[in-house]
């Protein structure tokens, strides 16, 4: 291999539920699924034809695995000009279907598989968690929450991750609230209390009375540095792995 690669690894999150809209004849979803996943791996070559790159695709542990050949000075193009074409081919083909996508587009090269397939997939299981699914997820955009990671698996930082914000994410799970969607929203906004409300959609004064529930739970006060560092810490640490514990 002489040319440079860079790994894109694409989840389709809806198969299931795209299966039951079609619902073919007197076919079960473990022998549609095999010739769907071809039809994709199909599209995602003619998509690299189109863009003239070569493509290797393989689907293993319901991933779709590509590596395309790219210039190593126009990655992040490369990668969403192809994305652009597999993604408008696929809505033509199967309309509904949703793919989130993880790009390693800092571990391009020629000799870099094993790394690029590692950083592609953890930018895709990173960035489903803490964006959701449906987008394209890069190496950049996930930066941070890379350096937490490794934290994320000490069994210490789970103790203080769970003390701070346990009660948060159980008043969320048993009384249906949005107190951890509506911290990191004022977190993200600098503390700018209109700002956050417009954006949540919320009165300024449903937004006041959870700012004084978060504090109440968690008896941090959201006026000090220290304790807003460290909410907005165990919540990035939670999203990365600890909701999967």
């Amino acid at each position: 291999m002489n040319l440079p690669y860079v790994c894109v690894i694409g989840f389709a999150e809806n198969l299931k539920s795209l299966f039951q809209k079609i619902k073919p004849n007197k076919i079960t979803y473990e022998q549609w699924m095999p010739s769907m996943i071809r039809s994709i791996e199909e599209q995602v070559v003619l998509a690299g034809k189109w863009i003239h790159k070569e493509v290797m695709v393989t689907y293993q542990q319901e991933r779709l695995i590509i590596f395309l050949e790219t210039t190593l000075n126009q990655v992040q193009d490369v990668v969403n000009l192809f994305l652009d074409h597999v993604e408008n081919r696929l809505k033509k083909r199967f309309p509904g279907l949703m793919m989130s996508w993880g790009i390693a587009e800092q571990q391009a090269g020629i000799r870099t598989f094993h790394d690029s397939f590692n950083n592609a997939k953890i930018a895709l299981d990173i960035g489903r968690r803490q964006m959701g699914p449906g987008y394209r997820y890069t190496q950049v955009n996930t930066s941070i929450f890379r350096i937490l990671l490794p934290l994320s698996k000490n069994p210490d930082v789970l103790g203080i991750v769970l003390s701070t914000i346990e009660q948060l994410i159980d008043y969320d799970n048993h009384r249906g609230g949005d107190l951890v969607h509506t911290l990191t929203t004022y977190i993200r906004n600098q503390g700018n209390i209109s700002q956050t409300a417009r954006e949540l959609c919320v009165h300024r004064h449903t937004l006041l009375y959870r700012l004084k529930k978060i504090e109440s739970l968690t008896g941090r006060s959201l006026m000090n540095p220290d304790d807003l560092f460290l909410l907005d810490l165990c919540i990035k640490l939670w999203m990365i792995g600890f909701d999967q514990s």
